[in-house]
């Protein structure tokens, strides 16, 4: 499946900080739309499991965050050394409003439009 514009975003982002990005995780039915590894943050791996939506963040989308698609995301990057065994989940959620479009990204960073207008060429 195609990559939407808040899967892009969200992807570059985490590439932009230094994480080993992979982007449409297809193992089952659900796919995951951004899993990310950096083997040294602040010292330690970290792993982060993304769901970029649109309006709303629903059941389907929370249905991808369990312990299978944990596992999944470890196997991913296997070889890279250290995998940690949590993995932090995170949801993007785009809300349109009527001037423009705001984005949320939750607890991943908060965009400046400079910073927006790099990621995005």
């Amino acid at each position: 499946m195609p990559t939407n514009f808040m899967e892009e975003l969200v992807a570059k982002w985490y590439e932009y900080k230094g994480y080993f990005v992979k982007r449409n995780v297809r193992p089952h039915p659900k796919e995951l739309d951004v899993v990310a590894f950096n083997p040294n943050v602040k010292g330690m791996p970290q792993l982060v499991h993304v769901e970029a939506t649109g309006q709303t963040f629903d059941k389907r989308e929370k249905e991808k965050f369990n312990e299978e698609t944990d596992k999944l995301c470890r196997k991913l990057f296997k070889g890279f050394g250290t995998i940690p065994q949590s993995v932090h989940k995170q949801a993007v959620v785009m809300k349109k409003r009527k001037t423009k479009t705001a984005i949320f990204l939750s607890s991943i960073c908060r965009i400046s439009s400079a910073t927006f207008s790099r990621i995005r060429t």
